[in-house]
Formats: C-alpha cells, structure tokens, sequence
C-alpha cells in the first residue's frame, strides 16, 4: 500500500467516530491528550494507543475497550493504518516519480 497520507486515506476511516471519541481522554509520558480521530497531530501522537483499541475487536489481539464502539473496522482499514504507521505517518499522500 504505497503512498497512504492522513488527509486522504486515514482521516476518512475515521471521520465516522470523530464526536463519540472526543469523549475520550489518554494520559502518556507527554501529557493527557483528547482523541480527536480528525487531528493529524493528535493520531500521530496517540497512533499505539488507536492501533491497539481498532485491533481490540479481533479475539487474538483483545483489549477491554476496543474501538470503534459499534464494532469492529474493515481488516483493510485497519491494515492500512498499521502501513500507515509503518511508513512513517505522514500527513498527506507522498509524491510518487
């Protein structure tokens, strides 16, 4: 999956829970920080928290408080927000030459 950026591949998956999660606060190192699941900052920070409550609903990787709330996302969604994360979180689409 080449060339995923916040604004136009993970911010879309999201959008959906953006108002139920901005209920939510996680305390880090850094500080405590609302989940605004439409920040780029924000899920650039948080990016171990979310990977680990969106992967919460599969019974292999379970956590008490998956995410999001109604039920699991598509495999495929989460699977692009861990290459995502893999490629470096980068806010928009990198340039392909």
């Amino acid at each position: 999956m080449p060339g995923i950026g916040f604004n136009e591949d993970i911010a879309p998956i999201f959008e959906p829970f953006v108002d139920c999660m901005k209920n939510i606060d996680i305390g880090t190192e850094e500080g405590v920080f609302t989940v605004d699941l439409g920040d780029f900052v924000t899920v650039k920070r948080l990016h171990d928290f979310i990977l680990t409550a969106i992967r919460g609903h599969d019974p292999v990787t379970a956590t008490l408080s998956p995410m999001p709330p109604g039920g699991p996302l598509d495999k495929a969604d989460i699977d692009m927000f861990a290459q995502w994360i893999d490629d470096g979180m980068p806010e928009t689409r990198p340039l392909v030459a």
